[in-house]
C-alpha cells in the first residue's frame, strides 16, 4: 500500500533499478547544470554575487494570460455585486468563518 502512494515498485530488483537510475541522476544533474551555466541555456537562471556573497538569479517570467475561470469568476462577481476586488470578497469571508 505504502509502495503504491510513493509510486514504488514492490519487487526488490525492481526498487533498486529505480534507485540506481535515480542516484544516476543525481550525480549528473549538478554536472549538466554547471555547463548549462556556462552555456548560457539555463532560461535565465544565472549565479551572480549580491552584497558580496553568491546568489541565484532567476529571470522573471513574461505577462501571463488570465485564466478562464478567474475571468468567469470576476465576471459573475460583476454581475452580482457590481465592480468589487475579489481578494476583498475572500478578505470578509475569512473573516465570517474565521
Amino acid at each position: 500500500m505504502h509502495y503504491a502512494a510513493l509510486g514504488q515498485p514492490q519487487d526488490a530488483d525492481e526498487f533498486i533499478t529505480a534507485i540506481t537510475a535515480l542516484q544516476s541522476k543525481l550525480r549528473t544533474s549538478p554536472d549538466r547544470f554547471e555547463q548549462d551555466l556556462v552555456e548560457g541555456a539555463t532560461g535565465g537562471v544565472a549565479i551572480v554575487k549580491k552584497h558580496g556573497e553568491p546568489w541565484i538569479r532567476v529571470s522573471p517570467r513574461g505577462e501571463q494570460d488570465e485564466p478562464e475561470s478567474l475571468v468567469a469568476i470576476k465576471a459573475e462577481i460583476e454581475r452580482r455585486w457590481g465592480t468589487i476586488d475579489p481578494l476583498d470578497i475572500l478578505k470578509y469571508a475569512e473573516f465570517d468563518t474565521d
